[in-house]
């Protein structure tokens, strides 16, 4: 003996066609829901606040250097000049063709590496900020795209490394 079961009120037909448009209907109303909270996140941009650096470490020849008083004071300038217009890394950077290890007033830490485009059309400067909690060391990464003109400014500090 077959029991049919009446759904909710519903005939055969009726329960079939929304139960074949449901599960549609319900992935694209979760489709535009999502999608834009993705793209916002994604374009989502943030200012960088750091201290003022009391130290900073370049490499020359594989070989830690010390940056003067007025390699600082130009690095700070850069700094300043490119505060706003971050996003957070959600990749794994490619290896750097520039480093900067940067210490800031109050103990932390921090780096500054560049990727340079091999097509000359500018690059990306990561920023790496390193609190030191005991038995932890937590980094907050940030990028942000560089034209050809950042690269070359960011690239003559580097360059002044040892001289």
């Amino acid at each position: 003996m077959i029991t049919f079961i009446k759904h909710q009120g519903l005939s055969d037909t009726e329960y079939a066609r929304g139960k074949k448009t449901k599960g549609p209907l319900l992935f694209c109303l979760h489709l535009l829901i999502a999608a834009p909270l993705i793209l916002a996140s994604a374009s989502c941009t943030e200012n960088i606040d750091t201290p003022p650096i009391v130290s900073a470490t370049g490499y020359l020849h594989g070989q830690s250097v010390s940056l003067e008083r007025e390699q600082i004071l130009a690095l700070s300038h850069w700094i300043d000049a490119h505060r706003t217009g971050w996003k957070g890394l959600m990749e794994t950077p490619p290896p750097p063709s520039i480093s900067l290890d940067v210490k800031y007033a109050g103990g932390r830490e921090g780096s500054f590496e560049i990727w340079q485009d091999p097509h000359g059309n500018g690059g990306v400067v990561y920023h790496y900020i390193y609190e030191h909690v005991p038995e932890v060391k937590r980094v907050a990464p940030l990028k942000q795209s560089l034209s050809e003109q950042d690269m070359q400014a960011f690239r003559a500090i580097a360059n002044s490394i040892g001289k």
